[in-house]
């Protein structure tokens, strides 16, 4: 299997996962600081390219509770990249020249290069998809595990 390999880059002594920094957000909602999602990321990143490299075997217990907390943080992510979408929407500064041209400006920079919010909120969706896939094959690659124990032990006791 490939490895996955983050669109990020982490300076060597960045650690590679760091407890996440939650924002409360005035709706009751939250949200993760820059550093702290580069963080999550590279953490997600991680698991995902060890249980692909056979490293990692999840028991479908604590694999469901990951799976469901995985989940759990996508669909957070998938509501903070709503927002975030929103904000790269033109802003009505008015008709003329500059209110238009600024209008574009803003929406390019929301969502132009690797670093900006939205960007980063999408990569961060796709590898929390990707951690699920994992985790969900790293259950299976468990249970085959068990199966094919539990069946030599029956061989070997006949």
């Amino acid at each position: 299997m490939q490895d996955f390999e983050p669109e990020i880059e982490t300076a060597a002594d960045d650690p590679v996962v760091e407890a996440p920094q939650v924002i409360p957000l005035s709706d009751g909602a939250t949200a993760l600081r820059g550093a702290a999602m580069r963080a999550a990321i590279s953490g997600v990143v991680a698991l995902t390219n060890d249980i692909r490299a056979g490293r990692v075997t999840i028991e479908p217990g604590a694999g469901a509770r990951l799976v469901s907390a995985l989940r759990g943080q996508s669909d957070d992510a998938n509501g903070w990249l709503e927002r975030a979408q929103a904000l790269a929407c033109s802003i009505p500064l008015g008709r003329n020249d500059i209110g238009v041209a600024m209008a574009g400006k803003f929406r390019r920079r929301a969502e132009s290069d690797d670093t900006s919010f939205v960007v980063v909120l999408r990569r961060y969706v796709e590898v929390l998809a990707a951690a699920t896939t994992a985790v969900t094959s790293a259950m299976a690659d468990y249970q085959d595990t068990d199966h094919e124990r539990a069946w030599s032990l029956r061989t070997v006791d006949a």
